[in-house]
């Protein structure tokens, strides 16, 4: 939600992304809320941080949503100018 809030929302030379450690499937209601909003997320398909790191994109920031619990699983995500947790 938040990336999609932040492309629609966002500077035109910004492009969010957004990637987990275990990608599920799309929560029906959260589209059901964003097309309410007028934000299509419907054909999203979430993918693996290891996946968007593949892609080669240099991200300029990477925000992380990790809770202490699960510190040690935040991902390490090469390049990265600025990270923020």
């Amino acid at each position: 939600m938040a990336a999609a809030w932040l492309n629609q929302l966002g500077p035109k030379d910004v492009k969010a992304y957004s990637a987990g450690l275990t990608p599920g499937t799309l929560n029906p209601l959260v589209v059901k809320a964003m097309q309410e909003s007028g934000i299509d997320i419907s054909h999203h398909i979430p993918q693996s941080v290891d996946t968007a790191i593949a892609t080669g994109i240099r991200y300029d920031y990477i925000i992380t949503v990790c809770d202490a619990a699960s510190a040690q699983c935040c991902p390490l995500v090469p390049g990265a100018a600025v990270r923020l947790h």
